[in-house]
């Protein structure tokens, strides 16, 4: 889905606050606080199943006294964009606690609350102990819907083999992510399960599948410098991030560190005393099967190498660690099936695949970069736009000359949407990305 034009606003204002009310079943009813809230964050991260956010209240009647706020309170938040079309956003929030109280004077007070979304407390009060069977997205949609009454939103390209389990005391949340961190696809792509501010399910969508996506803004990609008007591609407008921050980046010593650069590992079978024993090399097993995929169609050079070199060895031949672990040991296994348990694979190669999907999860967070954007567009309500989608922006290099040289194309691409901070302020509306690539432009 393409971002909706700036030229359709009809408002003035980039938003409104369509409802923040209070909820508890200590109230005969809902209490409208729109009047004491002064500024609204909420956040969304591709690893996390829920949302979370801070709500700022200006108080100088005593209503927080009055109210005796005591941790289980819930806020719905109604949010609409001055796009024409837009549609209400709605979300439920638990006031998880007050973060911090100031007194300006003796008749007002400031209290800022941190907010949960509603699947995160409710998943705190539960616990399951239970067998489950099938493949990750059945089991994790079965126990989103039972147990939090929330749907799994996913594109079916689960194709991993069935599985059989049993949830070891864990709440909803936690059981669905530990599921999920299990889940890979052929290829090895890791699996993300999130929560958006825009739509009521939950997303649970492999890595290959996220990257392969058009940007939201098409062939308007973002400029990380001043003259919007200037266009690196003749005839394409673009505008310009209002700010932008590269982060800590270039960190292959963390990739050694943990065993995926180039390392050997064993995973032993209790039953037969059978070790799966195998070298992980993360040029051979992971980057040469990206070259030329769509998987890297926005950004076709990798960002790890195997240039550098200890005693004319590369670094990825070395085997840095020595890693074992405990592999599945046949526990549902019969005379007439095979089925494999949490950690447990048919085939010594899909090992392999799990250590693939645990590189290309930290290999993605190696060069992060924050930038904030008008995010007028991006609550439209007609459709997710942020975390999980794609997003294409170019920076300019140091170098003096024509402005077709100056790209700068390790930062430049496409970008994969990480994490969104929305920012609901009286003045105005901020949003800020962070985005991840896995490689850059030639």
């Amino acid at each position: 889905m393409s971002l909706p034009s700036r030229s359709e606003i009809d408002n003035v204002s980039d938003y409104q606050f369509t409802e923040i009310s209070l909820i508890s079943e200590r109230f005969s009813e809902r209490v409208d606080i729109r009047e004491l809230v002064t500024d609204v964050e909420i956040y969304e991260h591709i690893e996390l199943p829920y949302l979370t956010g801070r709500i700022t209240t200006v108080d100088k009647s005593g209503f927080t006294f009055a109210i005796d706020f005591m941790g289980g309170e819930r806020v719905e938040i109604g949010l609409k964009s001055s796009l024409k079309g837009s549609r209400t956003i709605k979300k439920l929030f638990y006031l998880e606690r007050i973060v911090s109280t100031v007194k300006n004077n003796d008749h007002t007070e400031i209290n800022h609350f941190r907010i949960v979304e509603d699947v995160y407390y409710i998943s705190n009060l539960l616990n399951i102990n239970k067998f489950y069977s099938g493949n990750g997205s059945t089991i994790i949609s079965n126990i989103s819907e039972n147990f939090l009454n929330k749907l799994v939103g996913t594109n079916g390209s689960d194709q991993g083999d069935s599985m059989k389990l049993i949830v070891p005391n864990l709440e909803p949340l936690d059981a669905m992510m530990w599921v999920k961190n299990r889940m890979n696809t052929t290829e090895g792509y890791p699996f993300y399960l999130f929560s958006t501010l825009v739509g009521n399910s939950l997303a649970l969508i492999n890595l290959g599948d996220m990257l392969k996506n058009i940007p939201v803004n098409g062939g308007r990609p973002l400029l990380g410098y001043q003259n919007a008007s200037t266009s690196m591609t003749p005839g394409v407008p673009s505008s310009t991030l209002n700010n932008y921050q590269f982060e800590e980046s270039g960190n292959i010593y963390k990739l050694i560190n943990q065993g995926l650069y180039g390392s050997e590992y064993q995973f032993y079978n209790t039953l037969s005393n059978q070790k799966n024993k195998f070298t992980f090399d993360v040029i051979q097993d992971l980057i040469a099967p990206l070259i030329g995929s769509d998987v890297l169609q926005g950004n076709p050079v990798p960002t790890v190498t195997n240039e550098y070199e200890l005693d004319g060895k590369p670094f990825n031949e070395i085997k840095s660690k020595s890693i074992t672990r405990i592999g599945g040991s046949g526990a549902f296994r019969t005379a007439d099936a095979y089925i494999t348990s949490y950690d447990e694979t048919t085939l010594p190669s899909d090992y392999k695949r799990i250590v693939t999907s645990k590189a290309m999860f930290e290999l993605l967070k190696k060069d992060p970069v924050t930038f904030a954007v008008d995010g007028i567009k991006f609550i439209s309500g007609q459709g997710h736009l942020t975390i999980g989608n794609n997003i294409l922006v170019n920076f300019l290099n140091s170098r003096v000359g024509a402005l077709d040289g100056r790209k700068d194309l390790k930062r430049s691409g496409s970008y994969l949407i990480y994490a969104a901070k929305h920012m609901f302020k009286k003045e105005k509306y901020d949003l800020v990305l962070t985005g991840v690539k896995m490689g850059k432009l030639k």
